[in-house]
C-alpha cells in the first residue's frame, strides 16, 4: 500500500485575474488544506496577477506557471512537475479527462491517487452506433484511472454518463460556491427604478446578440422599458463600442463591483447559449435578491430551481416575453417574490464554506489520507 502524500497538485488550464469564484476558492482551499497538513500546489497556464500570487502564497499555496499548458496538456511539462514534487495527490481540471496524455499522469508512480474536476461547459457530441459503443467503452476504462470524478451540476453529470460512458456510480456532483459575503447587503430600497442588467463575458455564445435584439424589440413595445446595462469584457465589447449600441443600452466594461450592480438592478438576464456547467452568474444573481431571466442552456434551469423566467436559448421572442413577465403587470410581483426565494436558496446551497468543505474529503482521499 502506498504511503500517504503531504502534497496535492491541481493541474488546471486557468489564469487567476479577478477577484471571482475560482480565485477565491483556490485561496480558501489552500488555507483549509494547510490546516490538514497538505501543501496545495496549482499549475496555472499563465502568470497569476500579483494580488492573487501574494494571497495564495500567504495561506501556504504554491503556484507553478507553465505557459505551454495553455489550451492543451503539455504532457512532458506536467510529468516533470509531478516528479519534481515527489509523492502527491493529483487533480486535473479543464483538460480532456480521457485523453491518453491526461490518463498517463494518473499512472505515474509519484501519484497516490487522482481526481478529475469537470467544470467544462464545452458541448459533448451525442454519438450513435458503433461510435457510441466505442466512446462508452473508453469512458468505462478511462474512469478507472481516477479515484474520484467530480462534476458541478446534474446536467454535467448526465453528459459524463450518457455521452462519455462514465459509470454513473463513479461521478459525484458538488456544486460550485461563491463568496456570499459580497452579497450580504440586501437589494436597494428602490430597485424598481433600476436597469436590466447583464454581467458576464461579452461573447456571442453567451447570448449577448440575442439580448440586444430582444431589448430593441422590448423598447418598441414598451416606452417605459428600463435601460439595459452590460458589464463584462470580451470580443464583442470593442466591436459594440466602435459600431454603437441601440438606444437605452450602456456598456460598462469590466467591473469589480458586480454585487452592487446586481443589487441595484430591476432584473438580471443570463441569455447564455453555451452548455453552462454551473454558471457563477446564476449563483450570484440569485444571491443578489433580484428577479432573474435566464435561457434554458445547460444547468441554468437546474440551478435556478423553478424560480426564474426561463426562455429557450437563442429565442429573441421568448426572451422579450420573459422580460415582459418579469418587468410589468401582475407577474412582476410574483417575480419579486421568487427573487426572495432564490436569495435564500443561494445562501443555503452555494456558499464557499460548503464548497471548500465538500472538496476536503476527495482531496484527502487521493492523497491517501482519507
Amino acid at each position: 500500500m502506498r504511503a500517504p502524500a503531504d502534497k496535492f497538485v491541481l493541474i488546471w488550464d486557468f489564469i487567476p485575474r479577478l477577484r471571482r469564484m475560482f480565485e477565491s476558492w483556490l485561496i480558501r482551499q489552500a488555507e483549509a488544506l494547510r490546516d490538514e497538513g497538505i501543501e496545495f500546489h496549482v499549475c496555472f497556464s499563465g502568470q497569476p496577477v500579483d494580488w492573487f500570487a501574494q494571497e495564495f502564497a500567504r495561506v501556504g499555496g504554491v503556484a507553478h506557471v507553465r505557459e505551454s499548458m495553455r489550451g492543451r496538456l503539455d504532457k512532458e511539462a506536467a510529468v516533470a512537475l509531478i516528479r519534481s514534487l515527489g509523492r502527491t495527490g493529483l487533480g486535473i481540471c479543464f483538460y480532456p479527462m480521457l485523453s491518453p496524455a491526461t490518463l498517463r499522469l494518473t499512472r505515474l508512480s509519484e501519484v497516490t491517487g487522482a481526481m478529475f474536476i469537470d467544470q467544462s461547459s464545452k458541448p459533448v457530441p451525442r454519438r450513435t452506433g458503433w461510435k457510441a459503443l466505442a466512446v462508452r467503452l473508453r469512458g468505462q476504462l478511462g474512469a478507472r484511472c481516477y479515484r474520484r470524478i467530480i462534476t458541478v451540476s446534474d446536467y454535467n453529470r448526465d453528459k459524463l454518463v450518457h455521452r462519455l460512458g462514465v459509470p454513473a456510480g463513479r461521478v459525484e456532483r458538488l456544486y460550485n460556491g461563491v463568496d456570499l459575503a459580497r452579497f450580504e447587503a440586501p437589494p436597494t430600497s428602490d430597485p424598481l427604478n433600476g436597469p436590466i442588467l447583464y454581467v458576464g463575458q461579452m461573447e456571442g455564445y453567451k447570448g449577448v446578440p440575442t439580448l440586444l435584439s430582444a431589448y430593441e424589440e422590448l423598447r418598441r413595445r414598451r416606452q417605459d422599458a428600463p435601460a439595459l446595462k452590460l458589464a463584462g469584457g470580451g470580443a464583442l465589447l470593442d466591436a459594440l463600442r466602435s459600431q454603437g449600441v441601440p438606444p437605452g443600452v450602456e456598456l460598462l466594461g469590466l467591473r469589480n463591483d458586480a454585487p452592487d450592480l446586481m443589487r441595484e438592478a430591476r432584473c438580471i438576464v443570463i441569455p447564455s447559449e453555451w452548455e453552462e456547467a454551473c454558471a457563477f452568474a446564476a449563483i450570484e444573481s440569485m444571491a443578489s435578491g433580484r428577479p432573474v431571466v435566464a435561457s434554458n442552456a445547460g444547468s441554468l434551469p437546474e440551478l435556478l430551481a423553478g424560480k426564474a423566467a426561463i426562455f429557450k436559448k437563442g429565442d429573441v421572442q421568448g426572451l422579450v416575453e420573459a422580460l415582459e413577465r418579469v418587468l410589468f403587470g401582475v407577474t412582476a410581483a410574483a417575480a419579486e417574490r421568487d427573487a426572495k426565494v432564490l436569495r435564500e436558496h443561494a445562501f443555503r446551497e452555494f456558499s464557499f464554506d460548503r464548497m471548500v468543505e465538500a472538496y476536503q474529503a476527495p482531496i484527502l482521499d487521493v492523497c491517501g489520507r482519507a
